[in-house]
C-alpha cells in the first residue's frame, strides 16, 4: 500500500483541537467516539458519533495495526511498529511505550483496565502493560506469531489467534495459558467474542469463518464449527445492539457488505472493500481501504461508513489504510471553575478584578450558554472579557471570563457594606447544568482571597 499523506489533515494535538471546530457542529450531551487506526497514515481518525463528523486526525508516531479503548474512555491504545502508543483522548496527545518485542499486531484490555495485552508477530510472548505503574512485562503463550487478540465479555479469558492458525487461551485470573486449536485458522483476519462467550475467527487462507462455544461455568471449549465458506473475511466485530445476546459482524472484503450472524446483511456502496467493523449501541461503523465508492477519498485513502438501523448511511473520507476501529464508551461533559469562589476587599474608590477559568472536566466538550448573575445585591458587579458565553469548549482546553467589582465612594453608597452575587455558568455538564461561583465584596478587608 503506498503511503499517501494529506498535509491538510495531518496535524499535532494543539492543531487538532483548533481544527476540530471545522468539523463539529452541535455538541453532544452523551456522545461516544470511534477511533480509527490508519496504518499507512501513522495516525488516528477520531469520529464524533453524535454528529457523524471527523473530529480530528492526529499523528501517532508509528503505524497502528490495532486499537482498543479503555472502559472510562480516557485512553485509546494502539499496537504499532514502534511499540504501544497510549493516546490521551482528552488532550489528543500520544505517548509511545517501548515493548520487549517488535512487530506489535494486536491489542486487548483487561476489563478492570489494569492491564493492556499486546500481541506480536515475531514472538509467542504477549507484552503486558500495567496502566497504574507504566511497567511492561511479558506473558508466554503456547504458539508464536500472534496476529489477533480478543477478550471475553466477562473478562476471564483472553483469546489469541496466530499466523499459523493456532487458537490459544490465557486465563487472565491465573495467568495460565493453554492451546485450544492447532493450525485451524491460518492467517487469521479477525477474532471476536460475542455476548455468550462464543469465539469467532476468520481465515483469509481458508476463506471461511468459524466459531466455537465456551462453557461459562468451567471454561470448556466446544467444537470448531464452520459458519461460512468461500468468503474473504476482514476484521470481525460484535454487534450488541439487539438487546440480549449478540451477533458477529464479518466484513466481506471483495463484496461491499458486512455479514451479520444472525441478522440482516449490511450493504455498503460499491467499491468500499470493507476491512474492519465495530458497533456502538445503535450504529455499525465500518472502515474500508478503497474509498472510490464510499468516502470519496483520492487514491488508496480509505473511508469510514456509519450505518444506523434505519435511514441514510453516512460515508466519510478516511485516512491511509484504516486497518482497525474501536468505539469508546458513552461520553459526557462535566465542568470545573477556578477559583471556586471569589472574595474581594474594598476601601474607598476601588476596582477589583478576578479571572475565572472554566474547564471541561468530563469526557466530552462543554456547550456553554450565556453567563449571568444571580442573587445580585448590587450592580457593582459586572462581567468583562467574556470568552465563555455561548460557545463550545473542547475537552482538553478551557475558557476565561473576568468578574469585576467597582466601588466609588461616596456616590450614595453606604461604606462598610458587604455585597454579594453569584456567577452562573449554564452548560451541558452532567455534574452541574448550572455551575455557580459565589462572589463577595467586603468593606475594609486587608486580605483579598482570589481578587486583585
Amino acid at each position: 500500500m503506498s503511503r499517501i499523506l494529506r498535509p491538510a489533515r495531518r496535524f499535532g494535538a494543539a492543531a487538532a483541537l483548533a481544527s476540530a471546530s471545522a468539523f463539529a457542529s452541535q455538541p453532544a450531551l452523551a456522545s461516544p467516539f470511534a477511533y480509527v487506526a490508519n496504518e499507512d497514515g501513522s495516525s488516528v481518525s477520531i469520529v464524533d458519533l453524535a454528529t457523524n463528523r471527523i473530529r480530528a486526525e492526529v499523528p501517532l508516531g508509528g503505524e497502528p495495526e490495532d486499537v482498543a479503548v479503555s472502559s472510562d474512555g480516557l485512553r485509546a491504545y494502539f499496537a504499532t511498529n514502534v511499540g504501544l502508543v497510549v493516546f490521551d483522548t482528552l488532550t489528543l496527545q500520544p505517548t509511545t511505550i517501548a515493548l520487549p518485542n517488535a512487530n506489535a499486531t494486536s491489542i486487548a484490555i483487561e476489563h478492570n483496565g489494569n492491564r493492556v495485552f499486546v500481541g506480536h508477530r515475531s514472538s509467542s510472548d504477549l507484552s503486558v502493560y500495567r496502566v497504574a505503574t507504566g511497567q511492561v512485562s511479558t506473558q508466554g503463550m503456547p504458539h508464536t506469531a500472534i496476529r489477533r487478540l480478543a477478550m471475553s465479555p466477562l473478562g476471564d479469558f483472553l483469546w489469541a489467534a496466530t499466523d499459523g492458525g493456532d487458537i490459544d487461551r490465557l486465563d487472565v485470573r491465573t495467568n495460565v495459558s493453554s492451546p485450544v486449536f492447532a493450525a485451524a485458522m491460518p492467517r487469521p483476519s479477525g477474532l471476536a467474542v460475542d455476548g455468550f462467550g462464543s469465539v469467532w475467527s476468520g481465515s483469509t487462507n481458508n476463506r471461511n469463518v468459524k466459531v466455537f462455544s465456551v462453557n461459562p461455568n468451567n471454561g470448556s471449549v466446544g467444537s470448531l464449527l464452520t459458519i461460512s465458506n468461500n468468503v474473504v473475511p476482514g476484521r470481525l466485530g460484535v454487534d450488541r445492539a439487539g438487546g440480549f445476546g449478540s451477533v458477529a459482524l464479518v466484513p466481506r472484503t471483495p463484496d461491499d457488505r458486512i455479514d451479520r450472524w444472525w441478522g440482516a446483511v449490511v450493504n455498503l456502496p460499491r467499491g468500499s472493500e470493507p476491512v474492519a467493523v465495530a458497533a456502538s449501541a445503535d450504529r455499525v461503523i465500518v472502515t474500508a481501504n478503497d474509498a472510490s465508492g464510499a468516502g470519496g477519498g483520492p487514491g488508496d485513502l480509505g473511508s469510514i461508513s456509519i450505518i444506523p438501523p434505519t435511514g441514510p448511511q453516512t460515508h466519510l473520507p478516511g485516512g491511509d489504510e484504516p486497518s482497525a476501529v474501536a468505539i469508546g464508551p458513552t461520553m459526557w461533559a462535566d465542568i470545573g471553575a477556578a477559583p471556586a469562589s471569589v472574595s474581594f476587599s474594598y476601601f474607598g474608590s476601588v476596582t477589583r478584578r478576578q479571572t475565572i477559568t472554566i474547564t471541561p472536566t468530563g469526557y466530552d466538550d462543554l456547550q456553554i450558554g450565556a453567563l449571568r448573575f444571580a442573587a445580585l445585591s448590587s450592580a457593582l458587579f459586572s462581567i468583562q472579557n467574556d470568552g465563555c458565553s455561548n460557545r463550545r469548549v473542547y475537552a482538553g482546553s478551557s475558557c476565561t471570563v473576568d468578574v469585576v467589582f467597582t466601588y466609588t465612594q461616596p456616590g450614595g453608597i453606604i461604606s462598610g457594606r458587604t455585597y454579594t452575587a453569584t456567577l452562573e455558568v449554564p452548560s451541558n455538564a452532567r455534574n452541574a447544568p448550572v455551575k455557580t461561583v459565589p462572589l463577595t465584596a467586603r468593606y475594609g478587608l486587608i486580605l483579598s482571597l482570589g481578587g486583585r
